[in-house]
């Protein structure tokens, strides 16, 4: 065998190799400085080469070997030498200029790659020291570079998507996942290595996901942009309930529980009539993604007893049978009920106060009940229509919009109360919109009613004429001073409001 090649000596190697050994000493030291308490351990890696390389040149210099024993050892320990410089000097960088001064924290992969890149330039360096061309030496191995390629090329698929997840940066470690479709395809980012990323879930399993499938999936990241995510859990109420009452319970329920935010506000949808009921959909804001299950159990848990405490039980799939009394007396008994209810609150109505009961109970006959949810618009200014509406329950707004201007809010009655009365007795366009305020209740006398109560006596109308006149008067003074200069004089005068009655309803 040929003996190795001789390596440079004398005064100018030991200087430089004693040098080389007090910068590694430094480096060593400044990087257990630099990095965090938790990360100090990696600076064991450039301590523990100095001290091979200690280990290999202090026997050789004490024994005094010659020949290729000599050579031996000096190669060795030079290769560990520029190890340790090698390894300490990208700590020192990585942790110093990226770390600190950038303020970012780079991946174990970007750090695994400077690491491998150090490595491989100490090893060209002592090769190259020992006489070796390191020009050919690649040339030659491109070969078995392809080789190798092939029989990898899932394991180097997964390393370059590892790479290029670490680029892109659309997770962390200590992120919240989801790669999948399913719970169990959830969980707490771990660690990301070359191969492989590793996710906790809520099990305390642990999955090893290849990078490759993590680079080809939709990733969705629960904790990014922010911490905060919206939840959601449904609930089926019977839908004899109001639907605005049982969300204010909800809502109510919702506060205070533990780990729900306050901002932004928890929200409930009526979401849809299922066969069981009606199904509320319950939204709320959480910020420790990690206790999200026991977060939404702990909001059905308030919403439950929220609902005993009101009486109210969720609803269940069930067969309803209804048993329903028949007969004409039970008929005539509910019918009166009924008509009952509506004559107590037509007698309510200012606009009615000269009918007699037998008139009443004409309209009654015909009226139709309604209900109405908060805002929702019963009559809208400039529509054509032939009712009346009364208020039995609830409230309504009144709001006048000019021809150029903004709207205002000009009335607000509750039960009682009456709108639309000029459009149902003249047949003209709605002067005002009308909207419901909270849950309301409404009965709606049309045309034909009114038709058959004045064709049995006449002079009801100027009655009713001289009523709206003061109606309209009074509901004109509530409007914008600009705007009552341009009221239209006739729906204020009883006499051109009879005129207007006895035409709309064909009376001599």
């Amino acid at each position: 065998m040929d003996s190795l090649p001789q390596l440079s000596s004398g005064t100018t190697l030991l200087s430089l190799t004693n040098a080389g050994v007090l910068v590694a000493l430094l480096l060593v030291a400044v990087a257990a400085v630099l990095l965090p308490r938790d990360h100090r351990r990696l600076a064991r890696g450039p301590f523990l080469f100095l001290v091979g390389h200690l280990a290999f040149a202090v026997p050789r210099t004490l024994l005094g070997l010659e020949g290729d024993a000599d050579r031996l050892l000096g190669l060795v320990s030079l290769l560990l030498l520029l190890l340790s410089l090698g390894h300490g000097t990208a700590l020192v960088l990585i942790e110093a200029v990226l770390t600190r001064r950038l303020k970012t924290n780079p991946p174990k992969i970007f750090r695994d790659i400077v690491t491998g890149l150090v490595y491989v330039a100490a090893v060209l360096l002592t090769l190259r020291a020992a006489g070796v061309d390191t020009s050919s030496l690649l040339t030659t191995s491109a070969l078995l570079t392809a080789i190798i390629g092939l029989s990898l090329q899932d394991t180097l698929g997964n390393l370059f998507a590892g790479l290029s997840l670490q680029g892109e940066r659309p997770f962390g470690v200590g992120d919240w996942i989801q790669y999948e479709a399913g719970d169990d395809k959830v969980g707490q980012v771990v660690e990301i290595n070359w191969r492989a990323t590793k996710v906790k879930t809520l099990d305390q399993v642990e999955l090893t996901v290849p990078n490759g499938q993590l680079a080809r999936a939709s990733i969705m990241n629960f904790s990014r942009p922010s911490p905060v995510v919206r939840r959601s859990v449904q609930i089926d109420l019977p839908r004899t309930l109001a639907t605005h009452r049982m969300q204010r319970v909800i809502l109510a329920a919702m506060r205070d529980v533990p780990g729900v935010r306050e901002r932004p506000e928890p929200s409930v949808l009526t979401q849809g009539f299922e066969d069981r009921g009606v199904r509320y959909w319950v939204r709320f804001f959480i910020d420790d993604f990690g206790r999200r299950f026991l977060i939404d159990g702990a909001v059905r848990d308030r919403i439950w007893y929220a609902l005993a405490r009101e009486n109210v039980a969720p609803a269940v799939p069930v067969r309803e049978v209804f048993v329903h009394e028949t007969g004409e007396t039970v008929q005539a008994r509910n019918e009166e009920e009924a008509c009952a209810r509506t004559l107590a609150a037509l007698r309510e109505v200012e606009l009615l106060q000269d009918l007699n009961e037998q008139q009443l109970l004409v309209l009654a006959n015909a009226s139709q009940p309604l209900m109405f949810a908060d805002r929702e618009v019963v009559i809208r200014q400039g529509d054509r229509g032939d009712s009346l509406y009364v208020c039995q329950d609830g409230a309504l707004e009144v709001e006048y919009s000019p021809e150029l201007g903004r709207s205002n809010k000009i009335a607000r009655f509750g039960p009682g109360g009456v709108c639309g009365e000029l459009s149902a007795m003249t047949g003209e366009p709605r002067t005002a919109t009308v909207r419901a305020v909270g849950h309301t209740e409404l009965l709606r006398l049309d045309k034909p009613a009114f038709q058959s109560v004045l064709d049995d006596n006449p002079k009801l109308a100027e009655v009713l004429s001289a009523r709206l006149a003061s109606r309209r008067a009074e509901l004109d003074s509530l409007k914008p001073s600009k705007e009552r200069t341009r009221a239209i004089a006739p729906e204020r005068d009883p006499e051109a409001l009879l005129h207007r009655i006895r035409g709309f309803f064909g009376l001599n």
